[in-house]
C-alpha cells in the first residue's frame, strides 16, 4: 500500500497566492488528489495520512 501525507502546507496551499505559476500547480495537484481519493480512484491502494494535530 502507498502512503501519501499532506501536511497542513499542501492542504493550505489552495489558499495560497495562485497567481505564482509554482504554487497554483501545487494547489491543483493537491486537489486532485483529494478528489480522486474521495472519488474512489485509488481503491485501497492508496492511503492518505496526515498529522493528527491537524
Amino acid at each position: 500500500m502507498t502512503k501519501i501525507y499532506l501536511d497542513n502546507c499542501c492542504l493550505n496551499r489552495p489558499f495560497d497566492d495562485q497567481t505564482q505559476p509554482r504554487i497554483h500547480l501545487e494547489a491543483e495537484a493537491v486537489k486532485t488528489i483529494l478528489k480522486l481519493y474521495e472519488q474512489g480512484h485509488f481503491g485501497k491502494s492508496i492511503n492518505l495520512v496526515t498529522n493528527d494535530f491537524l
